[in-house]
């Protein structure tokens, strides 16, 4: 190829990256018609590279093909070309070029689930950063280590990498980079239960996209916020929201983003009790999520799965589900999914009356929970300990667990186990044939329940973690029968007090028709944090 022909070349591949950058694309986005059409003049210019054999329009064109392939959401098709991309850049000793290189290598790595690598990768890039003081990229290095931790569930150190790359966005002036920033905070501030930091965020990610005509980050501020309305308890708008998305993403061919939209869906139906839709739902998502290579979405998918066929009563088939979703997660390294899948499975085989067994996986969930410092899933590990030492009639082994629960309570002001605590105070105090002690124990235990009860409507709090709260009243009733003061007057009013909770369930659904003429700030008040309160109780 002559000098004329090859600064041809040159203006074409100029005008490639012209109209690939003009797209605005980035890692992460859902895919749509211009990441597409990225790929498309990629491939291109891939092909015109290798016919020149010309070693620049080479790198260019591997750089080319590793950023469209990365936001059209083809991850694991993008390594290939940034490993050689970097090695290039390294043979020429462009180690500043090679630097950029592997910031984007990152998000392709993690999300195709090799986050070691990506560690590897991330430690190289940021000795070259910090070494020549290279702000932005340390700071677009920050945002894609922080997308890595976010996957594996480190939301700490997710916050606080993103805290680092807005800091320096702001300070340059970088509107587009903070702006996504910004979306990755609402996030992680969601997931710390600081609601109204995180809708503040994403109106503020909304704004800037507008502002800059970044409509793909707009539509996942958009998804971001439909799974807030989740958190908040405010199901009718989450799944309005996801299905508007999904229909939009289907257009646009986002397998990634259709799928994301029926792995959140899916948790509404689970707090719903709308078990069949969810499994239909966790099905479909996990093979999409196979198909395209994400295997922690996979897993998750498997694992709501697992939860929706023990909502049936369809135990061996869940013990399977749980099975696989967990091989998913140890391949993924996620050890917080790891331990949490020991509990799902230690409760079907309470259920199933296979104790050992049980005894077993909450042993070794304990154990990861408290290797991984997550008070509240210590207690939750304990309880199903002290269950299932009641279910085999070892009374003092339970009596040990309930200590621990209690221990791990007054350190942490954990009060959301107090109910499931108060049971098994209860259930320990009547096989110890001490019917005073039980009854007193059952009574904090319905205070507890009838406390959250009163506070929040029944349609804004789906709780899962108050599961025997009917036993409770029965319990009181059958204790109530015993006595030979006055028992029929006590058990009936038992009975009644169980009616009228139920009741107030009921009439709880329509109070905002009577509510017209109180204080509205207050109001909104009131609804702020009820909505702040519904985190903790569906995490629980």
């Amino acid at each position: 190829m002559n000098t004329e022909e090859l600064a041809g070349l040159r203006q074409r591949f100029e005008k490639f990256w012209a109209e690939i950058r003009g797209s605005r694309l980035y890692a992460g986005q859902p895919r749509n018609a211009q990441s597409a059409a990225g790929v498309s003049l990629a491939r291109e210019a891939l092909r015109l590279a290798t016919e020149a054999e010309d070693d620049d329009l080479l790198l260019e064109a591997r750089k080319m093909m590793y950023y469209s392939l990365t936001a059209d959401e083809q991850y694991s098709e993008a390594i290939p070309y940034s490993e050689q991309a970097i090695a290039q850049c390294e043979q020429r000793g462009q180690y500043g070029q090679a630097a950029r290189v592997r910031i984007g290598q990152i998000e392709a790595l993690s999300h195709a689930g090799r986050y070691n690598e990506a560690l590897e990768v991330a430690g190289v890039a940021e000795q070259w950063l910090k070494d020549h003081g290279d702000k932005i990229g340390y700071a677009r290095l920050c945002t894609n280590v922080g997308n890595l931790y976010q996957r594996l569930d480190q939301h700490q150190r997710s916050y606080d990498q993103y805290m680092a790359a807005a800091a320096v966005f702001e300070e340059a002036g970088d509107r587009p980079a903070a702006a996504q920033v910004y979306q990755n905070l609402g996030y992680t501030l969601s997931q710390f239960g600081r609601f109204e930091e995180a809708d503040a965020m994403y109106e503020r990610t909304e704004q800037m996209s507008s502002e800059l005509q970044l409509g793909e980050l707009w539509t996942q501020a958009r998804y971001n916020r439909a799974y807030l309305y989740y958190l908040r308890g405010r199901y009718s708008e989450a799944l309005q929201g996801f299905s508007r998305l999904r229909e939009h993403f289907k257009d646009s061919g986002s397998v990634r983003h259709s799928a994301l939209c029926d792995l959140d869906e899916i948790e509404i139906y689970l707090e719903l009790n709308l078990s069949q839709d969810a499994s239909t739902l966790a099905r479909r998502a996990a093979e999409q999520f196979r198909q395209i290579g994400m295997f922690q979405e996979q897993a998750k998918a498997q694992a709501f799965l697992g939860v929706a066929l023990m909502q049936m009563r369809r135990f061996g088939e869940a013990v399977d589900a749980f099975r696989l979703a967990q091989h998913g997660f140890e391949r993924e390294g996620n050890q917080y999914w790891v331990a949490l899948l020991d509990i799902h499975r230690a409760d079907v085989h309470l259920n199933v009356g296979r104790f050992w067994e049980a005894l077993s996986l909450a042993a070794q969930a304990k154990q990861r929970f408290t290797a991984l410092g997550i008070p509240s899933r210590q207690m939750l590990s304990l309880v199903l300990l002290a269950r299932t030492s009641l279910a085999l009639n070892e009374t003092a082994a339970a009596e040990k667990y309930v200590s621990e629960i209690s221990s791990i309570a007054e350190e942490t002001r954990a009060p959301l186990l107090l109910f499931p605590y108060h049971m098994l105070c209860g259930q320990i105090a009547e096989l110890k044939k001490s019917p005073r002690d039980a009854e007193r124990a059952y009574r904090l235990a319905v205070q507890e329940l009838e406390a959250h009860q009163s506070r929040l409507q029944h349609d804004d709090l789906k709780v899962t973690f108050l599961h025997g709260r009917n036993q409770v009243y029965e319990a009181l009733v059958r204790l109530s029968l015993m006595d030979e003061s006055d028992n029929p007057r006590r058990a009936y009013s038992w009975c009644e007090r169980a009616k009228s909770r139920g009741l107030v369930e009921l009439l709880s659904q329509h109070m905002s028709s009577v509510q017209a003429h109180r204080e509205q700030s207050l109001l909104e008040r009131i609804h702020a944090l009820r909505e702040e309160l519904n985190v903790h109780y569906i995490r629980s």
